[in-house]
Parts: structure tokens; C-alpha cells; sequence
């Protein structure tokens, strides 16, 4: 017994064939670079820095921290000192403490100090600290000695 195949069906079928192994090419190369660039605005975003916030009940934003850093500002630096201010009772704006930064004045001394006049009973304001720091007063030292700035 003789079979006829038509060669169009063979082709049509070897054309599936190659269309879905194509497909799948192109589907596995898609996942693979939608996975790397989404780790990439993972890694970019600060993501640990606003979980870090949020934990320590600082109200933040995450879009806020992108903005910080889209101004070139240490984002780890305002944030951390943000929660160190936090957990003392004192609540300030994260864009003042940002503006301090881009002054050129030191937010360490700034927040170190503040941490140190309240463990001593010193009043002492953000507003203070940031005059006396402009003023180039090393606050903790101040705020050791208990000293009232």
C-alpha cells in the first residue's frame, strides 16, 4: 500500500515546530531579563533603609527616599539619623535634616549631640543644634560637659 503524503502538511508541521520552539526562546530570554531588571530596581531602590523606617515607626515614604537620593544626598545617613531621633521623642522633617546635609554641616554632630543633651537633661532643639553646628560647636562635646548651647 502506497501512502501520498502532501509535503505542504509536513512543512506547515515543521513550521509549528519551529515557530513554538522560537516562542519559547523568546518567552525564557523575556523572563530572563524582566527577572534581572526587576533585581535591579530592587537593588537600587532603598528598600532595606524604608523596612528599617517603617520598623522603627518613622513615617516615611518610599518615594521620598528616592528623591533623596536622586538629590545625591546620603540616603542611609538622613534615614538612620531620622530613627536615632525618633526613638529619643524628637520628631523632625526628613527634608530639614536633608537640607542640613547639603549645607556642608556635619548631621552626626548634629544628632549625636541632640542623643547626648537629652540623656544629660539638656534642652536642645534640632533648630539649636543646627545653629550651633553652622557655628562649627562640636555638640557633643557640649552636651558631655553638660552644657547648656
Amino acid at each position: 500500500m502506497c501512502v501520498i503524503v502532501n509535503p505542504n502538511l509536513l512543512i506547515g508541521h515543521l513550521n509549528y515546530q519551529i515557530y513554538f520552539i522560537m516562542n519559547s526562546t523568546y518567552l525564557t530570554i523575556v523572563v530572563i531579563a524582566s527577572t534581572i531588571l526587576f533585581a535591579i530596581i530592587l537593588y537600587s531602590l532603598p528598600v532595606r533603609l524604608y523596612l528599617s523606617a517603617k520598623f522603627a515607626g518613622v513615617d516615611i515614604n518610599l518615594f521620598e527616599l528616592i528623591a533623596i537620593k536622586l538629590r545625591k544626598a546620603p540616603v542611609t545617613d538622613v534615614v538612620n539619623s531620622k530613627i536615632h531621633l525618633h526613638k529619643i521623642g524628637m520628631y523632625t522633617n526628613i527634608n530639614s535634616l536633608e537640607k542640613h546635609y547639603h549645607a556642608g554641616r556635619n548631621l552626626d554632630n548634629v544628632v549625636n549631640g541632640i542623643i547626648y543633651a537629652k540623656r544629660n537633661g539638656l534642652n536642645l532643639t534640632f533648630e539649636k543644634a543646627c545653629k550651633a553646628d553652622l557655628n562649627d560647636i562640636d555638640l557633643v562635646e557640649l552636651a558631655k560637659n553638660k552644657k547648656q548651647i
